[in-house]
């Protein structure tokens, strides 16, 4: 059988003297001493850290600053003495800007892989916040299914086909599916067939968008 707690005999904390269950510290206490036992630790932790790191930096290698020219030392090959060079050195020279800069985008294709705009994100956005605005809550517009895992916005006419038609985005061109409407829709271009018609997408892109 399991001992009451009853029963059991309370001793007192050792800081503020409170009846405790078999216990050196009451609640209140324990949280101020594990932090001021977390503050002892952290400050012996860092200081070992900064030992460690000063030893591995004196025990490196002489190099020299693309930027200002200052000899350095590192353990590494490394072209800059600090971040605040290799900034500096990037903005003289435009080494990251434009078409350089690999977090540059386009929106159009490179390679096999097609880049999004920003303006296509927010699009997408957008109508699923206008979606929640109007019903209340998510839900495919295909199936009306309300318990999926994840929805998704898709383009009826997709980027491709019109790239940078003023049209793309355009409500009328969207709408909100489940992960298994949108699989089934990408699968046979044809199956959107009646939401182009429906939504009269062939006279909103001045093109014939049926498959």
């Amino acid at each position: 059988m399991g001992t009451n707690i009853n029963n059991m005999k309370k001793k007192p904390c050792k800081i503020c003297g409170k009846g405790r269950f078999k216990e050196t510290y009451c609640y209140d206490c324990f949280k101020i001493e594990k932090a001021k036992r977390d503050k002892r630790y952290r400050e012996k932790h860092w200081k070992r850290l900064a030992k460690k790191k000063k030893e591995w930096f004196n025990s490196g290698r002489e190099w020299k600053c693309k930027h200002c020219k200052k000899k350095f030392l590192f353990q590494r090959p490394r072209l800059f003495c600090t971040k605040n060079c290799q900034y500096q050195y990037w903005k003289e020279y435009n080494v990251r800007k434009g078409k350089n800069n690999p977090a540059y985008r386009t929106g159009f294709y490179a390679g096999k892989r097609r880049i999004t705009t920003f303006k296509h994100g927010k699009a997408c956005k957008s109508y699923k916040l206008k979606q929640v605005d109007k019903v209340g809550y998510l839900k495919c517009e295909l199936c009306n299914v309300s318990n999926s895992i994840r929805y998704e916005t898709h383009h009826i006419i997709y980027a491709s086909e019109a790239p940078k038609h003023k049209e793309l985005h355009n409500h009328k061109n969207l709408i909100l599916l489940c992960i298994k409407c949108h699989n089934w829709l990408h699968q046979k271009p044809s199956r959107r067939n009646s939401l182009v018609e429906e939504r009269d997408l062939n006279s909103l892109f001045n093109m014939v968008c049926t498959r």
